[in-house]
């Protein structure tokens, strides 16, 4: 059966991947191909495992360790994104923000707030502040600063046996890869 320290996630990936609870033993992963579906020892490579899998393994091993990171600077990753998007795009919206990073807008609203309130990001005071353009502070600016320093070192933690130039390709793959899903997740205007 599936391990208990596994957890909630890692039966949703398991389905994800095909895989029925009593499939599992531990040390082991189950992967299933179109023809068939069979336990394997994973690969060395991970070459045969869907790349949502890999993704989300990755992120499940990453995200404690940024957020570790940036506990110190109390913030979360949700509000380095919409400091580093803002860094990049001054004055957008909460809605602009909200529809560029696929969070609601109330959520999006919340977390301006709380930047607004760290000191971070200010926004024109107004009636309809999910309208209102968005700009870093100096302060902002000196927190992702610091936010993507902290980054930095928890993927350093993460990748310690992938040298240099293995990261930068993988970087570079998985940029373009984030291209063509925007590519191709384009709406078609009823076409």
């Amino acid at each position: 059966g599936i391990p208990a320290e596994w957890g909630e996630r890692h039966r949703i990936m398991l389905l994800y991947n095909g895989c029925e609870a009593d499939q599992m033993v531990h040390g082991y992963e189950c992967h299933r191909s179109w023809e068939n579906a069979a336990m394997t020892q994973p690969s060395e490579a991970g070459e045969e495992l869907p790349l949502g899998y890999l993704l989300h393994r990755v992120v499940g091993v990453l995200r404690p360790h940024v957020g570790a990171q940036l506990r110190g600077l109390e913030i979360g990753l949700p509000e380095l994104v919409c400091l580093r998007m803002l860094s990049m795009n001054p004055g957008q919206s909460s809605a602009e923000l909200a529809r560029n990073t696929k969070v609601t807008a109330q959520a999006m609203n919340q977390l301006l707030n709380r930047l607004e309130d760290l000191g971070a990001v200010t926004r024109p005071h107004g009636s309809a502040s999910r309208a209102l353009p968005a700009r870093l502070t100096p302060e902002g600016r000196k927190l992702l600063k610091r936010g993507q320093a902290a980054v930095l070192l928890a993927d350093e933690q993460l990748v310690g046996s992938i040298t240099p130039a293995e990261l930068r390709q993988l970087k570079r793959i998985l940029y373009k890869a984030g291209d063509c899903a925007n590519d191709t997740a384009a709406p078609h205007n009823g076409e």
